[in-house]
């Protein structure tokens, strides 16, 4: 007896639906999202250049960019071009910050894949 098309349709569908999920499952493994984790500091302008002191936050490696803001829902600045010490960031040409002002930095701390956040961590960072 051969083989209808009625009877191939179920078995095209299960090769389909798991050739999908091998093809997601691999995305999610190539796919890799920053983690931030956000710190707060206090500015103190000396001149031209801007400290931002940070009081509970160490790193042994600069990440390329840090994110900071007074009011995330009002702005968010990005910079790149920073240094740092023993005080804080070091941070020139910032025009919209006042002294003594608390402000919040995201600072990257890893990177993570989508496999590891969405199946192992159950989308906790």
């Amino acid at each position: 007896m051969k083989p209808t098309n009625k009877s191939l349709k179920p078995t095209l569908y299960i090769i389909y639906f798991i050739a999908g999920t091998v093809l997601f499952l691999l995305m999610t493994c190539g796919i890799k999202v920053p983690v931030y984790q956000t710190v707060e500091g206090t500015v103190s302008i000396s001149g031209a250049e801007v400290i931002i002191q940070i009081n509970d936050y160490e790193t042994e490696t600069l990440p390329e960019q840090i994110y900071y803001y007074v009011n995330r829902d009002e702005w968010v600045e990005c910079v790149s071009d920073y240094d740092a010490s023993k005080a804080g960031y070091v941070i020139s040409n910032i025009h919209n910050l006042e002294d003594k002002t608390t402000v919040h930095i995201d600072v990257e701390t890893e990177q993570m894949t989508l496999f590891e956040i969405i199946f192992k961590r159950g989308g906790d960072i």
